[in-house]
């Protein structure tokens, strides 16, 4: 949406201002004066139709060839829409004896400018998310000492489904953007945070301990090995 949507919707304007313009030109209208509702060409002051925009464009087209100028071409860069931004916070427990970990709960806020699809903003953030969870606490695609893949289907590699995937809060913000493209990417925020927001509650979990975590990707076995590690012995009592 930022990317494509940003080149499609600067390029529709000038093609919009370019096509009232040739318009304006051939009916004697100020190019300010007319509006494109529902497919016509309309005069703003009294609403009246001066064409459908299939007919006008074809009438200016063959009038003045080159200087109607109907067709554009214009650039979008991602560095003007900005970056995903967004805070997660995620709550986990671990089980010292199994080495698992689960996710209570949670939270994302988003900023994505103006929201186009409340439904679909909901879906880039909440699989992102799941996305980012399973590369800590499942996914992992791995090679022997041969170079053969250890992971050869999805009965070895452990995708997130709907039994381990948490319930996600999603909170919204919507801030003004500058300039003419209004809006920004989601998708990314889940991938780039959410492991780092599983890292750090399972690091903050055993920190009491003495765990910090310099490596992402926390199966059992890993917190298994990691709890053993700065598992404080237990005094074993003399007799006499």
């Amino acid at each position: 949406a930022a990317l494509a949507g940003g080149g499609v919707l600067r390029a529709s304007r000038t093609l919009r201002a370019n096509l009232l313009t040739a318009v304006g030109r051939r009916t004697g209208h100020a190019p300010l004066d007319l509006d494109v509702v529902a497919g016509k060409v309309v005069d703003r002051r009294d609403g009246r139709t001066v064409g459908t925009v299939a007919d006008l464009a074809a009438a200016c087209v063959a009038a003045e060839g080159e200087r109607a100028r109907l067709d554009v071409s214009e650039v979008f860069d991602s560095e003007e829409t900005g970056w995903a931004e967004a805070t997660h916070c995620c709550w986990v427990e671990v089980d010292p004896e199994l080495g698992t970990v689960a996710v209570d709960r949670y939270l994302v806020v988003a900023d994505s400018g103006r929201i186009i699809n409340p439904a679909i903003a909901d879906g880039q953030l909440r699989g992102g998310a799941v996305q980012g969870i399973g590369t800590v606490l499942q996914e992992r695609s791995g090679y022997g000492p041969d170079g053969a893949q250890l992971s050869r289907d999805l009965t070895e590699y452990l995708l997130p489904t709907t039994r381990t995937a948490p319930a996600i809060d999603v909170v919204h913000l919507e801030s003004r953007r500058a300039g003419d493209v209004p809006f920004r990417g989601l998708g990314e925020g889940g991938a780039v945070l959410a492991p780092s927001a599983v890292v750090g509650a399972v690091e903050d979990a055993l920190a009491h301990l003495g765990v910090r975590l310099t490596e992402r990707h926390l199966p059992p076995w890993r917190v298994l090995d990691l709890l053993a590690a700065h598992r404080i012995p237990t005094p074993v009592p003399e007799y006499r």
